[in-house]
């Protein structure tokens, strides 16, 4: 009988214990400020109904390309394309610098167009570099690879 008791006891102990756990790693505010903190990086600018309450078309949703390098591009390239942006500094080999001449110079529009599209690991380069063809339409690719060409004369 001693070794229910003690079984019995041990369980009105720690089952508080456990359930309060429990509940602490479900905190419901905690995943949902998470949700919406990576929905705020991982998602494009809302769509707003026009004054006539009716949806915009294909044009009026146009992003500016350096709008969408700021936001799929500049984390790792930097801002001014130095390959010096916050999350760059942490990987080997480090993204690459739009600025260097010589790089420029010996990298055709279709390599780049390719690298955007289809990421680093498909071209032989760091699979850290993101295929963004499953975000990024032909056209913004190909305004993409323009803007990544005006970095030349930085």
């Amino acid at each position: 009988m001693s070794w229910l008791r003690l079984v019995c006891g041990s369980l009105a102990v720690s089952l508080p214990v456990f359930l309060v756990a429990c509940l602490e790693q479900f905190d419901r505010s905690k995943f949902n400020n998470r949700y919406h903190e990576d929905r705020a990086v991982t998602a494009g600018p809302l769509m707003k109904l026009t004054a006539a309450g009716e949806i915009p078309s294909a044009e009026a949703a146009v992003v500016p390309i350096d709008q969408l390098f700021a936001t799929y591009c500049s984390t790792c390239h930097g801002a001014a394309g130095k390959g010096d942006g916050p999350a760059g500094a942490a990987l080997t080999p480090h993204p690459r610098n739009f600025t260097d001449a010589n790089w420029q110079a010996a990298t055709s529009d279709e390599r780049i167009t390719s690298v955007i599209k289809n990421g680093g690991g498909a071209n032989g380069l760091s699979a850290v570099m993101a295929p963004w063809g499953g975000v990024l339409t032909d056209e913004q690719i190909k305004q993409m690879v323009t803007y990544v060409r005006h970095f030349k004369g930085s």
